[in-house]
């Protein structure tokens, strides 16, 4: 998956940096690195997260008992063609 990534400057005061930075070092990161993933962390255990529906599951279920009768397609517009011509794809 691609995703834009920009780029932010943040300013600490010196006792909380060498604190963040002394945690980084303990596991092995970098500053950056380290700030990145409390961030991630903290913002998932707040993400609200839901378990699908019965309705939802039964729907998964179903499109993927069917995947067994999907065909494989190359080219899609000579599919098109086979289709509209009426012939045996």
């Amino acid at each position: 998956m691609n995703q834009a990534i920009t780029q932010i400057k943040i300013s600490l005061p010196v006792a909380l940096k060498n604190e963040v930075k002394k945690r980084a070092d303990k596991w092995g990161m970098t500053l950056a690195s380290y700030i990145k993933y409390l961030m991630v962390n903290k913002v998932e255990e707040e993400y609200p997260t839901f378990e699908a529906s019965d309705r939802v599951k039964k729907r998964v279920a179903d499109s993927l008992s069917g995947k067994s009768k999907s065909i494989k397609i190359d080219n899609i517009d000579e599919y098109f063609a086979k289709l509209k011509s009426g012939s045996n794809i």
